[in-house]
């Protein structure tokens, strides 16, 4: 058995035996937990550290199939593990910032040359003799990730070595396929290449000539690689041509010639890919697309069977197979069409026109019997291909035709260039002819009729997975989509996009006519149409269509129907998401009918009908809060009215579904609805939430489970914020309800866990939930959780993970509990703070580190200031050099003046250095009002009375310990003090309330009745009673400042003759300002 003691020899050893890790490779599957243990610990070693002679090691093991016969997983997983090697050592160098900024690595630095040299020259051997196809294909990975590191210069063997086996008629059948299938990883490797190679050598980068000597040679060796892949693609077209000859023609080794002929072309369009260029060999890549697109256009006819009389028809199961094969050619060549527009599309515009008739051609002819039985892949990538032609802007007509590029420098045309501009006024001319030609109307009308009709297929998916059906039909429209219905979308936004007014009058016409045809036959395609007019809405020219008139003559009779037949139920479903599209315009009529049948339909066994009715619900909502639209004002009113329902039948509906991400659609939608009925405190609210909230948990813990753990998080974060929001309207009303308060409190556990991985991506979630809970509960409901879950937050806080939250919550854990539950903790919460307020602190977690000393010294001001440290002067110190973000000023300013009021001893030792500059900061608040105060917003004004009374206090500290520096500002100060305190006598100064409101982090007014039972509340109202700075009258500071300023001066400067002077000026009466105050 492996040992600890051994393990930690061999990871020391300066080799490593074949021996060594095959044992290691054997215990990694053992049925012992501490030995599998130890093993896959000495396997990361050796992975991470890159340990001399690991590699060939695993190649020994690769080797010895004959005595490891009995042992296959032993080398499938030598296999994974070469190939991770070889990935890890890319991934090392490229993990720190700076080369992150590059492309990629240069060498792959953690694997020894000789190692490199022998894995090279004994691959390609070990893969052609390898029977394992497990083992195969981690090895043709293998080769492929080494490819990307060495080609060209490395292994400039490797690519004709691939291309012989794969042409020599010696090999066999297995062995050119999987020379194909290799040289094909190699070139989706060679994808992502670039030109400039990584430089992580400082030396390097400091000397030019060095750097431009290795980026000409970056360059040479790329154009070296350029070259072979062009020699490349010629080859295999030759190859290509060949075997699809053999293919075609049905004769004998058909099907090997075609799985040939197959590979070869897969290889071609990852060439085509990795290509920057083919203007040199233009001539034999014409040449493949004009032989592709006679294959293309034999291939028109879906139902093409093998030539008669030829081996391939010899019975129906060759003839299956035959088609089968031709049908995977006519979808390569449709993806070497593809690749040819996204990097060579200037190139590539002389066969526009022909692929682009064949494939409208052939989507035109498609009948019902081929629908339901062609692969989608294929009806995708026709459709895929078109969208990118009519998106293309070289394929548009505009400045491209003549200046080419947009930024390319034009040097004199060459034939290439000549070519590509010709075929591009052909692409133009072909695009133009079309959009005014009779058969545009008619490839819009096979697009909406072939492409957006519903299969049986559809149909029964359905049926059998109603939760799947509606994640596909919800899909963003993307041109790269492999679903078909999103393909024919994002075409026919082009096609509209392209040409507005011919194809909404093409889309509007055909809807028009579906509508009128009363067969209950015909409904599918009256779906399919309203599917088109749903997906081009959007772009339709004003006044096209009246929605309001269109929802009540054509669509609302959907809607009134019975839901028992499923053509039925499907075309309800696109009403109510075609709703989606078209409510703002819907008049309050319409509206409510809409909204009624979204509300009867949440109700639905169907729950593709259920979804969409969330859907459309949401949208209505959403709408609702932006107050968009010349109805919103009535849209609001309904919507409030129904609020109750809605929330009910959401949760009823919320009970059902096995998806999480539908759930999460739910779940939102009820966080909107508590918004609206959970203004205040309900009883019957409450005990209907404790009733629904405890099963929806429930629903996502089974949701969370085994693997699916990462899939339940978005839906445990809506939970998190629909009890936010119930926490936050109903207060401790909530949290005293039992089976409420076991969901909170089972939910916090469970996200702020450590040691589950939950906790990387729901602790903030959490932590959320736990502040809400402290700020809003009773002693008796939170007191016992508070006190016993001290230590997990503890724990957090050494993680260094969600700072600001933590420092939140200990914030309320030291107005609740006092001094005590954080004093234990003072090296802990001062490397916190520390972190927090240094460089490497974002401004959220500087501004709650301030905000939790505030608070701290109020609790214990001794303790505040251990825990502060150096941070306080650190920060005073970026003041003075420019460098302190706005938003910290003024936390700052209250923290300095609390320890300055606690200890005015403080003051010189924090402020060292910096007095004349926070001088200068203080003075420059007398007069200033923020925008917010002017505007009257909640809160503003006592915050900036604050703010302001700060700066007095301070300057006052200042006159007292630095008489000089504060002399050369008297006047200015005595103005500012004396314009302070005459706003405090007018408007009575500040109130606890005013405080709470600014620093004790509340999430309501102070005085909010849900706050009333908060144990919170309470206590920070009594902490901040005590507050200095709301304790200290301005009069009483003014004075002392006036003493300051005046001492040591001659006689007949007294304060009162400086007092009277300044209020003077000021335009105040001294006698009548005493007797006010």
């Amino acid at each position: 058995p492996l040992t600890t003691a051994w393990v930690m020899a061999s990871a020391s050893a300066s080799t490593i035996s074949a021996e060594g890790v095959l044992e290691v490779l054997r215990q990694s599957m053992s049925q012992d937990p501490a030995a599998r243990d130890r093993a896959l610990r000495a396997l990361e070693h050796w992975q991470r550290e890159h340990c001399r002679g690991i590699l060939l090691a695993l190649l020994e093991i690769l080797r010895a199939k004959d005595q490891l016969q009995r042992q296959p997983e032993a080398r499938l997983y030598a296999a994974i593990m070469a190939k991770n090697l070889v990935g890890s050592a890319w991934d090392r160098s490229s993990s720190n910032s700076f080369g992150k900024t590059f492309a990629e690595k240069r060498e792959w630095n953690g694997i020894d040359d000789a190692e490199k040299e022998a894995l090279k020259g004994g691959l390609l051997c070990l893969l052609f003799a390898e029977k394992d196809s497990r083992v195969r294909e981690q090895l043709v990975v293998l080769v492929a990730a080494v490819a990307r590191h060495e080609l060209p210069g490395g292994w400039p063997s490797l690519l004709a070595e691939l291309k012989d086996v794969a042409t020599e008629e010696a090999f066999t059948l297995e062995e050119r396929r999987l020379a194909l299938q290799t040289l094909k990883r190699v070139l989706v490797g060679l994808k992502g290449k670039k030109a400039l190679l990584s430089v992580t050598s400082a030396d390097m980068l400091r000397n030019r000539e060095k750097l431009q000597s290795f980026v000409r040679k970056g360059a040479v060796e790329m154009e070296s690689l350029q070259s072979s892949i062009r020699a490349l693609v010629v080859d295999l077209h030759v190859l290509w041509r060949r075997w699809s000859g053999v293919l075609a023609r049905g004769e004998q080794h058909w099907e090997g010639a075609g799985l040939l002929a197959n590979a070869a072309l897969s290889c071609v369009r990852q060439a085509l890919l990795v290509l920057e260029s083919y203007e040199s060999i233009l001539d034999q890549v014409e040449a493949f697309f004009e032989e592709a697109l006679s294959q293309a256009v034999h291939l028109k006819d879906v139902h093409v069977g093998p030539p008669p009389g030829s081996p391939a028809a010899g019975c129906e199961s060759s003839a299956r197979q035959w088609r089968a094969i031709v049908g995977k050619a006519a979808m390569l060549i449709n993806k070497c069409c593809i690749a040819a527009i996204d990097k060579h599309h200037r190139s590539f515009a002389p066969q526009v026109a022909s692929f682009t008739s064949v494939y409208m051609e052939t989507i035109m002819a498609l009948d019902y019997r081929a629908l339901q039985t062609l692969s989608q892949k294929r009806l995708v990538l026709m459709t895929r291909f078109l969208a990118k032609v009519f998106h293309n802007p070289t394929y548009k007509r505009g400045p491209a035709l003549v200046a080419g590029t947009p930024g390319m420098v034009l040097r004199t045309p060459s034939e290439a260039f000549a070519r590509a501009a010709e075929g591009i006024r052909k692409a133009h001319r072909y695009i133009a002819d079309f959009w005014e030609g009779p058969v545009f109307p008619q490839f819009v009308e096979a697009l909406i009729t072939r492409f957006l009709v519903l299969t049986d297929d559809e149909l029964r998916e359905w049926e059998a997975d109603p939760e799947g059906f509606f994640l596909v039909s919800n899909l963003e429209l993307d041109i790269e989509s492999e679903v078909r219905r999103c393909c024919a979308e994002a075409l026919l936004l082009f096609l509209m996009e392209r040409n507005i007014e011919a194809t909404s009058r093409v889309v509007l016409s055909l809807a028009s006519q579906a509508a009128q045809n009363q067969d209950p036959g015909a409904l599918r395609m009256s779906e399919a149409c309203f599917h088109a007019i749903d997906a081009t809405a959007l772009l339709f020219p004003v006044g096209t269509l009246d929605y309001d008139t269109f929802f009540s003559t054509d669509l609302y009779k959907y809607l009134e129907s019975p839901s028992d037949d499923l053509v039925t139920r499907t075309m309800q479903g696109r009403v109510l998401h075609l709703l989606v599209t078209i409510s703002p315009e819907l008049s309050a009529e319409s509206y409510e009918k809409a909204l009624v049948a979204a509300i009867r339909f949440l109700q639905s066994p169907d729950l593709v009908l259920a979804l969409y009715s969330v859907k459309l619900v949401h949208k209505l909502c959403v709408s609702d809060i932006l107050g968009k639209g010349p109805f919103a004002e009535v849209h609001s009113a309904l919507l409030q009215g129904h609020a109750i329902s809605i929330l009910t039948f959401s949760f009823s509906l919320a009970h059902r579904l096995e998806e999480g991400e539908n759930l999460q659609m739910v779940l939102k939608l009820i966080a909107i609805e508590m918004e609206v009925v959970a203004k205040e405190a309900n009883l019957d609210l409450i005990q209907f939430l404790a009733a629904q909230v405890p099963q929806v948990w429930q629903r996502i813990l089974s949701l969370s489970e085994g693997e699916n753990a990462i899939a339940g998080a978005p839906c445990q974060s809506s939970l998190i914020n629909i009890l936010l929001l119930l926490i936050e309207k109903t207060g401790d009303q909530c949290l005293s309800t039992p089976p409420l308060r076991e969901v909170i409190f089972q939910l916090i556990g469970f996200c702020v866990n450590l040691g589950s991985d939950r906790a990387s991506y729901l602790l903030e979630d959490g932590l959320k939930l736990w502040r809400c809970v402290m700020l809003h509960g009773s002693w008796q409901a939170v007191g016992q959780p508070v006190e016993s879950s001290a230590e997990n937050l503890f724990a957090i806080a050494r993680s260094g993970r969600e700072n600001h939250e933590v420092l939140c919550i200990l914030k309320l854990y030291a107005v609740l509990c006092g001094a005590r539950v954080v004093a234990g903790q003072e090296q802990l919460l001062a490397e916190l703070v520390g972190h927090c307020l240094s460089d490497r602190a974002t401004l959220k977690e500087a501004y709650s580190a301030l905000d939790f000393l505030y608070t701290l010294g109020l609790v214990d001001a001794e303790l505040a200031l251990r825990v502060s440290g150096q941070a306080v002067p650190f920060l005073l110190q970026k003041l003075k050099e420019g460098e302190l973000a706005r938003i910290l000023l003024e936390p700052l300013l209250e923290v300095f003046a609390l320890f300055a009021l606690k200890n005015e001893s403080t003051l010189s030792g924090l402020a060292f250095g910096v007095v004349s500059e926070l001088t200068a900061v203080l003075l420059s608040f007398k007069g200033v009002r923020g925008i917010h105060e002017f505007l009257g917003s909640a809160g503003a004004r006592a915050a900036g009375t604050m703010k302001r009374k700060v700066a007095v206090i301070l300057l006052a500290l200042v006159s007292k310990y630095y008489p000089d520096l504060a002399k050369r500002h008297k006047t200015y100060i005595v103005e500012f003090g004396l314009a302070q305190a005459q706003e405090e006598a007018q408007s009575g100064g500040l109130t606890v309330e005013h405080f709470l409101d600014a620093k004790a982090g509340l999430a309501q007014p102070a005085g909010s009745d849900v706050l009333l039972r908060s144990e919170y509340y309470k206590r920070a109202a009594e902490v901040f009673a005590r507050d200095p700075i709301l304790n200290l009258e301005l009069r009483e500071v003014v004075t002392r400042t006036a003493e300051s300023l005046v001492a040591g001066e001659r006689e007949g400067d007294s304060v009162e003759a400086l007092l009277g002077s300044m209020m003077g000026n000021m335009g105040l009466n001294h006698h009548h300002h005493h007797q006010g105050e």
